[in-house]
């Protein structure tokens, strides 16, 4: 049985939106059109959402030893289009080899983020492999 708590509509007006990328090496000739589509999706949900919308990066390459740059790289949320695009601006694809790539260690840390306890979740990985 339910009770009424349960059949009530939540009202939700927050969106915290993480994007999660391959910079390892493979994705050179990908990066430069990830960045511009994900500033892109950030310009074009903040002139159109309403609601409260914050933006966060977790870059990742390969586990040691194919790549000793890093592993991931967390951009923490933002409400700023101007600091979300400068973090997209910042990727860059080097590093690594063939396996193990880092996708597991990054929604690793995208579950791990931050969050707000009322706010839609949405998680975007962006990768070629």
């Amino acid at each position: 049985m339910m009770n009424e708590e349960s059949n009530k509509k939540v009202s939700n007006n927050e969106i915290d939106l993480v994007f999660v990328c391959d910079c390892t090496s493979s994705m050179g000739s990908f990066i430069a059109a990830a960045q511009q589509s994900i500033c892109t999706i950030i310009e074009k949900i903040q002139a159109a959402e309403t609601r409260d919308v914050q933006f966060a990066l977790i870059c990742f390459r390969d586990h040691p030893p194919q790549d000793k740059t890093f592993i991931t790289k967390i951009y923490p949320f933002t409400k700023s289009v101007k600091t979300a695009k400068n973090y997209v601006n910042e990727m860059c694809a080097k590093g690594g080899g063939d396996t193990p790539e880092a996708v597991g260690s990054a929604m690793h840390d995208a579950l791990h983020l931050d969050y707000r306890k009322s706010a839609t979740k949405i998680v975007v990985l962006i990768a070629d492999a």
